[in-house]
């Protein structure tokens, strides 16, 4: 038996009885990013040990991926029915194994981002239709809420953030945010026109993977909401445009997002620049300022990116006069 994590060995004594309860015979277990691994086993296919914030965290998941599958979206893995086990932050429970092409997922491949809004959609299709029982266990999730919290955060973080970065950049990013989000909540009937259905809430890159047979398939369903189908894609355009040349004309390329380009919410909410404030939110947060590799991304998104993302945010309001008839 094998091992490439150096972790708990309370966690693997556990872990080693509830293989055995369930009569799974563990060969191997490799350690994938914090609390997933993937376990080779003598008598099963390789499965995903994963942690979830809670057991009713693990039941909607593994619910959701069944009724999915039920309804016919098979673009997702299967949430094994095997109790999890509960370990002190948490409960770890076994999902299917989906082995990767050796060629990952990213948005920076124009092929991916194509195939990726297509899929989103196709998964949206399907979660309209789960039933009403399902969606009032999810809680409903407030975009507006969200974001004047990450605007306040970064506010606390200014001073820090401006040891590497220019105060007048900094202030025009709030500015941007600020203005954002008055937009958005001057014109929320039009955030919230259509029905709330079932939103994956967490369209990363690594929740899109690419199966060794070449299929796509959405997974992570950690941040699942209540809410319109819109907020996955405002998600999904604010994590792909730093690999757009001109994205205020490109974005309408794809007609998954072309269908809100008249949408004045939606217009207001590109503007708000939400992967800058929540990269250094989060390198704040979790102390990582030291971290070479991550720091020097985050500020080339927030300096270097600047000017791109400025041209953008004229051509938006540009749109948004002509949407009010101004």
């Amino acid at each position: 038996m094998s091992f490439n994590y150096g972790g708990d060995s309370v966690f693997y004594t556990r872990l080693l009885s509830y293989l055995k309860e369930n009569g799974i015979l563990l060969k191997s277990l490799n350690h994938v990013r914090s609390h997933v691994f993937i376990l080779q086993c003598h008598n099963t296919e390789p499965m995903i040990l994963k942690r979830f914030d809670s057991a009713g965290d693990w039941e909607n998941q593994k619910l959701i991926t069944a009724l999915l599958k039920e309804r016919g979206f098979y673009k997702t893995y299967d949430i094994y029915d095997i109790p999890p086990f509960y370990y002190e932050y948490g409960v770890f429970g076994c999902i299917q194994y989906l082995k990767p092409a050796s060629r990952p997922f990213h948005f920076s491949n124009s092929r991916d981002r194509s195939e990726g809004l297509r899929l989103l959609d196709e998964f949206h299709a399907f979660s309209s239709q789960l039933p009403r029982e399902f969606s009032a266990r999810i809680h409903r999730f407030r975009q507006i809420d969200k974001w004047q919290e990450r605007l306040q955060a970064f506010r606390q973080n200014f001073q820090t953030v401006s040891r590497y970065v220019s105060e007048s950049i900094l202030k025009s990013w709030l500015s941007w945010g600020e203005w954002a989000l008055k937009g958005m909540r001057d014109h929320q009937y039009d955030l919230e026109s259509d029905e709330n259905i079932i939103i994956h809430g967490d369209c990363a890159h690594h929740n899109f993977l690419r199966s060794k047979e070449g299929e796509l398939f959405l997974i992570d369903f950690d941040l699942i909401s209540s809410a319109p189908a819109m907020m996955d894609v405002l998600q999904y355009c604010n994590r792909i445009l730093s690999y757009l040349e001109n994205p205020a004309e490109e974005l309408w390329l794809y007609p998954e997002i072309n269908r809100y380009r008249n949408n004045t919410a939606f217009l207001y909410a590109l503007t708000y620049p939400a992967d800058v404030f929540r990269e250094w939110n989060r390198l704040i947060r979790e102390n990582q300022l030291g971290n070479g590799a991550q720091l020097h991304h985050i500020w080339k998104l927030t300096v270097e990116e600047y000017p791109k993302r400025m041209k953008m945010n004229a051509g938006i309001s540009k749109k948004i006069l002509e949407c009010s008839g101004a």
